[in-house]
């Protein structure tokens, strides 16, 4: 999955001139004024016609075409304003997931795998550890699952390493793969340890993690909670939300107040729009970006079951990526900047609009620039 950003990219400007003779030699035939048009003469015509809301004869000028990058819940507000015309990238004929042979499958043989089995599985995949991502996953996977996470972690983390009470991780693996994790790497691995339960057991790490926590995080008792924020800054180094727990997630970026980039994960093919809404802060974005994995794998499972793209898109998020060229005259490009700029249209519709204004007001001031968006 491949986390895009909304974009508005020109295809088609008539060259300004061009715009502006056009629209004034229709508007004059109304009037019968063809004689007073020089080389001048077009853009104080066009502001009187703006002015007056003679909005009929900016009709009359070149069409303009733009592409829209966004998510498939924009376009389809966008695809209401039918005098434009436009062109979308399919979901019939275009396939969101890498192409692969069919199979044939037991699905239920799949969850039956051992969690040994699965925990080795994922040590194969993740090395060498050599990324930030890859040590975080991996001490996500060593942990326990099903286990919920105390509400006030991650100061329960610092009780445990005091107390060394027993917590929710395997035993001797762990312990060998803390060893093999590179320095650099050593607090994304801990953090995922942590989302997975929200506990350790320092007993079975010889409490070589807990040693390194403390030291890392210069943790002694006096201090207590104080700590918190020394520690979140220490797991979240290189930290590409959001991975492992939602409420441990949000939390951390709540403690240290910053904002962190999302990960790429499994096929590039299938692109999502982010929400515009959503933060590193919030537990609803995890849920969305898991929301998000798991439409990716149905997907993909459906076309190596035999479904044809036009088939699995059954499954599709609004949030997916899609592109579509809009073309049309002027007019129809101020109805559509008036509605969707205003400060009660959607965030993400207003988002690209904005793009789309900028674009226009720059190449054709006359035709646009009395526009105030958002008032």
């Amino acid at each position: 999955m491949r986390i895009v950003s909304p974009e508005v990219i020109p295809l088609i400007l008539p060259e300004r001139k061009t715009m502006y003779t056009q629209i004034e030699i229709a508007a004059r035939t109304c009037y019968k004024s063809e004689d007073k048009i020089t080389e001048n003469s077009a853009e104080k015509m066009i502001r009187s016609l703006v002015l007056r809301g003679h909005h009929a004869m900016i009709e009359h000028g070149p069409s303009i075409s733009m592409k829209f990058v966004c998510d498939r819940g924009v376009s389809h507000e966008i695809v209401r304003h039918r005098l434009f015309s436009f062109a979308q990238e399919s979901t019939r004929y275009v396939s969101s997931a890498e192409s692969g042979a069919r199979e044939n499958f037991d699905e239920k043989s799949e969850d039956e795998k051992s969690e040994k089995q699965g925990l080795q599985e994922a040590k194969e995949l993740l090395s060498p550890i050599d990324t930030p991502e890859k040590a975080l996953l991996l001490g996500f996977f060593q942990t326990s699952p099903g286990r919920p996470s105390p509400a006030n972690w991650p100061y329960s983390l610092l009780i445990k390493l005091e107390t060394g009470e027993q917590g929710a991780l395997s035993s001797g693996e762990t312990a060998q793969i803390w060893n093999d994790v590179p320095d650099e790497y050593k607090p994304t691995f801990a953090r995922g340890l942590l989302d997975g339960s929200g506990s350790l057991d320092v007993a079975s790490l010889g409490c070589d993690l807990a040693d390194w926590l403390k030291r890392a995080s210069d943790y002694n008792n006096d201090q207590g909670l104080g700590q918190l924020g020394a520690l979140s800054e220490l797991l979240l180094k290189d930290f590409k939300f959001p991975f492992g727990n939602p409420s441990n997630s949000a939390q951390l970026a709540a403690i240290t107040g910053k904002e962190y980039p999302f990960s790429d994960v499994l096929s590039p093919k299938f692109a999502v729009v982010k929400p515009l809404w959503a933060t590193a802060r919030s537990v609803a974005t995890w849920i969305w970006y898991e929301s998000m994995i798991q439409a990716e794998e149905n997907y993909a499972k459906l076309l190596r079951l035999g479904w044809k793209p036009q088939q699995a898109r059954a499954v599709l998020p609004n949030s997916l990526k899609t592109e579509i060229v809009v073309t049309g005259n002027a007019r129809e490009w101020r109805h559509f900047i008036e509605l969707r700029t205003a400060k009660d249209a959607h965030p993400q519709m207003r988002e690209v609009a904005l793009m789309a204004y900028s674009i226009l007001v720059s190449n054709y001031p006359v035709l646009f620039e009395d526009l105030k968006p958002g008032e």
